[in-house]
């Protein structure tokens, strides 16, 4: 099993943000209709929910980007908007220790982490001195299903003010290894019989 400064690095304050940034409080806004109004005009309602851990998954040229563009004084208009990214893509992670009784039957708690269903990313818990807080991270568990966006100017002001906190972030290649499993589980495809369902068939037959 590797150190843990093999996987993680503490994020330093004022550089980019990483694919495979692991954030604390993140906050999802969402926008909800609430039907139509008096004068027959559709009113919407703004939630907000609060994640205790979000992990980047934008992609990391797309970040370097980003921040070079937001950075470069010189860079005309047009190109500089081109450049940037409108929202940045996270994920929801939570305690893995948390998590465990939201798993099903006592093999997929086995698989998940090792990492073999293909829903789940697990990571390992970063030690205090890999946290930009200096508090640690807890082992935690990643759910390809529950993804939101947050605007790109809004995450970086929430990080300003101090309201989101950059913890730490996954290095070569485990931040890789995370896109390639993120890339899978979404360009998987779904069959209408399984291959073994289907040698069952034709057996039958």
């Amino acid at each position: 099993m590797p150190d843990a400064t093999a996987i993680y690095e503490r994020v330093q304050a004022g550089v980019r943000f990483f694919q495979g940034e692991i954030l604390s409080h993140v906050i999802d806004r969402q926008v909800h209709s609430v039907g139509a109004n008096a004068d027959g005009e559709e009113e919407f309602q703004f939630l907000g929910e609060v994640h205790e851990y979000a992990v980047i998954l934008s992609q990391d040229c797309d970040l370097t980007q980003h921040h070079n563009a937001v950075i470069a004084l010189e860079m005309d208009e047009a190109r500089r908007r081109n450049a940037q990214l409108t929202h940045m893509l996270v994920v929801v992670a939570e305690p893995f220790e948390s998590m465990k009784t939201r798993l099903g039957n006592g093999k997929q708690r086995e698989r998940v982490p090792q990492n073999k269903d293909e829903r789940y990313q697990f990571l390992a818990g970063v030690p205090v001195e890999l946290d930009a807080t200096g508090e640690g991270i807890p082992d935690l568990l990643l759910d390809f299903k529950r993804l939101f966006s947050v605007p790109a100017v809004v995450l970086a002001q929430r990080v300003t003010c101090g309201e989101t906190k950059r913890r730490a972030r996954l290095l070569t290649p485990y931040a890789e290894h995370l896109s390639v499993r993120f890339g899978h589980f979404y360009q998987r495809v779904g069959l209408d019989l399984d291959h073994h369902d289907a040698r069952r068939t034709s057996t039958k037959e």
